[in-house]
């Protein structure tokens, strides 16, 4: 989201699980649609639509289009590899419909993200650390030698 930074346009070195999690504190309001990626961003609901559709995205063959570039003339249908699978349509119908009744793109307004993990909306590496232990019950540690 930053062109003008080094780091523009190279692979992050992030899995599936690394996505998921940025996934669930990032909340992508969509403006002009061009920085928000289609199938991996969090726009349209509470995931990524490569999470809530996994079939329509392994048929994408671009998987990196932002939302303007799929949602222009349906490309992000065009995308895809023809399938006649039973999931594979049911996932289909179920995208059109929620693709289908989303707002119109607002050409004057940029894409923003805000992290749901920090007061001010700002990312921080803190949050995401500690998102990482969220849930998990701490224990008191005994030294060695200590009985119990």
């Amino acid at each position: 989201m930053a062109p003008d930074q080094p780091w523009h346009g190279l692979e992050t070195p992030c899995d599936d699980s690394d996505q998921a999690l940025f996934a669930a504190a990032a909340r992508v309001t969509i403006g002009n649609g061009r920085t928000a990626v289609f199938w991996d961003s969090t726009w349209l609901g509470a995931s990524p639509l490569r999470f809530a559709f996994p079939a329509l995205y392994a048929l994408s063959r671009r998987k990196q289009r932002s939302v303007a570039q799929a949602l222009s003339g349906n490309q992000w249908v065009h995308d895809l590899r023809p399938s006649i699978e039973p999931t594979v349509l049911t996932e289909f119908i179920s995208a059109w419909t929620l693709i289908a009744n989303t707002p119109p793109l607002r050409p004057d307004v940029p894409d923003s993200i805000r992290w749901a993990l920090t007061d001010n909306g700002t990312y921080s590496s803190k949050s995401t650390y500690l998102l990482h232990f969220l849930g998990r019950i701490s224990a008191p540690l005994s030294s060695p030698g200590s009985s119990r």
